[in-house]
């Protein structure tokens, strides 16, 4: 919805979609070109191109913060925009914290026992705080995105808990303190301001 509705002739001089266009297409990009080198076990190249999309998506996501705060003269960029940016850089977050692991395992480092765990934990618990940080200096722009942001990571913390909450303790038990720390800045009491939706300047 987000790709079709941007591409409209009548939204080419958007100013939300000017400043962030530019970030998702190569977010999605990289999203594209990563699912092949992963699947060719192409694993370093893989997570560089992984980290790429995250910062296209970093981008396009704070810049959609600063131009779209969430307020009722945005409604396209609460219900579209938001929810497409946000859940992106949500899963591309989670997507380098569990990518990484990955590749470090694949190099020959540690894949089994102790040290994996503890490394497996440090990743996630460093994923959080990434996350938590996130949403705590977004939330005075459009909720849709930040609420979509959280879903996103809240969803890769629940799938590694399922996952291995036979196989590591210390793993899962790092899931759930990631979670508990997204959790906390979504419902937290902190309220930062929103700032004035950017309008186009007019032509001189």
């Amino acid at each position: 919805v987000y790709a079709v509705y941007q591409a409209l002739p009548a939204q080419r001089e958007n100013p939300l979609f000017r400043a962030i266009g530019w970030w998702t297409a190569g977010a999605f990009l990289a999203n594209g070109v990563w699912s092949y080198a992963f699947v060719n076990r192409q694993f370093i190249i893989a997570q560089a191109i992984i980290f790429v999309g995250f910062v296209c998506a970093g981008g396009a996501y704070l810049r959609m913060v600063r131009e779209a705060p969430d307020s009722r003269d945005t409604t396209v960029a609460n219900a579209i925009v938001g929810p497409a940016v946000g859940l992106l850089f949500g899963w591309l977050t989670a997507a380098n914290v569990v990518g990484l692991a990955a590749t470090l395992i694949a190099q020959g480092l540690a894949s089994a026992g102790q040290g994996a765990e503890v490394g497996g934990a440090a990743l996630l618990l460093l994923g959080g705080a990434i996350a938590f940080t996130v949403i705590l200096v977004s939330r005075r722009g459009a909720a849709s995105a930040w609420i979509g942001f959280a879903g996103a990571v809240l969803w890769a913390l629940v799938a590694i808990v399922v996952e291995q909450r036979s196989a590591s303790t210390l793993t899962s038990a790092a899931a759930v303190a990631s979670a508990l720390l997204v959790i906390l800045a979504l419902l937290g009491p902190w309220q930062t301001p929103a700032r004035p939706f950017r309008r186009p300047a007019a032509a001189v």
